[in-house]
This record gives structure tokens, C-alpha cells and sequence, in this order.
């Protein structure tokens, strides 16, 4: 609900100053596909998509843009510090995975730098990453090879992922 607070507290006042502006919600990928293992982050992701762009139309008549950022892989300390039940961070599977979100992922600087080109051309989707692009246009334009794509990329996951009931019933005994 964070995203709908800022957007109540904003959004009003930039109207009632009719000076136009600019609104900006960070998803992420999970916002465009379904990951695997991110169902929870997805819904609610895929809910701040469907909120911009409703306000994309809704706010065009007070000259109020709006851009949905859908970064995908940033370096930053957070990736270090992720958590998940039943996983071994030590394993050779995860460190493997892991080291090639590193390899994909884009400076925390170069995110920034296209968030603000996105909003200077008054862009709705705004990328950080050419293979977030990519996989969209693929989900948009080429549904078999989305669904191919996401197929090669669960059976991934679960290479590196555990059976998530196994490691919860284990946690449990």
C-alpha cells in the first residue's frame, strides 16, 4: 500500500497547483511477468501496473505523466542480504545463480539515468535493463517464445531452489 499512500498524499495537490508534473511508480520485473517463486511480489506489483495506468489516462488532462518503472536486476547491497526459507546460500547452485544476477545487473547510477530519461520523454514504460525490455516485447508480441522463456526460466529456479514444502516440513519437525 505504500505506493497508493504516496500517490493519495501527492496527487491532489499537484492537481489543485495546475502546474503539471510528473508521477513516478517503481515495480519491477514481477510486475510484468510472473517470475517463478514471486507469486506474492508479482500481485502486488502487477496491481501498481494496473493503478498507472489507469492515472496514466486519468491524469493526462492536468498534464500529470506517469511512469511505471520495471527495473530489473540492480547491484545493490539488498541482493547480498536476501532471505529465503529452506535455501543454502553456501550451495554451488545458488552461488552460481547468483553470481549471474550479478553479471546482468545494472548499476544503481545507470537505473537512475533511465528513470530520468524515461520521464523526460514522458515514457510509461521505463526500462533499466534491455532484457527486461526484451522479455516483454517477447510476452507482447511473441507468446510462445514467452511462455518458452518462462518455461526455461522456472526450471532454472528449481535447480537452485528447493522443494519449498520439503524445506518448510523440515523447518517444522
Amino acid at each position: 500500500m505504500g505506493p497508493i499512500h504516496v500517490i493519495e498524499e501527492l496527487v491532489p495537490p499537484m492537481i489543485e497547483a495546475r502546474r503539471g508534473g510528473h508521477l513516478v511508480n517503481v515495480s519491477s520485473a514481477a510486475g510484468i511477468i510472473g517470475m517463478p517463486w514471486h507469486a506474492a511480489s508479482s500481485a502486488s506489483r502487477f496491481g501498481l501496473r494496473g493503478v498507472s495506468e489507469v492515472l496514466r489516462f486519468d491524469l493526462r488532462r492536468h498534464r500529470i505523466g506517469v511512469s511505471l518503472v520495471c527495473p530489473g536486476g540492480v547491484g545493490t547491497p539488498l541482493t547480498q542480504a536476501v532471505r529465503i526459507a529452506g535455501i543454502d546460500k553456501e550451495s554451488p547452485a545458488f552461488r552460481k545463480a547468483q553470481a549471474g544476477f550479478h553479471r546482468r545487473a545494472v548499476t544503481p547510477e545507470k537505473a537512475a539515468e533511465a528513470i530520468i530519461r524515461g520521464v523526460h520523454r514522458n515514457k510509461y514504460w521505463v526500462y533499466t535493463s534491455n532484457d527486461i525490455r526484451m522479455v516483454h516485447l517477447l510476452q507482447r508480441y511473441f507468446p510462445p517464445g514467452y511462455a518458452l522463456a518462462m518455461h526455461g526460466m522456472n526450471v532454472g529456479a528449481n535447480k537452485v531452489l528447493p522443494d519449498v514444502a520439503r524445506a518448510t516440513r523440515k523447518e517444522a519437525v
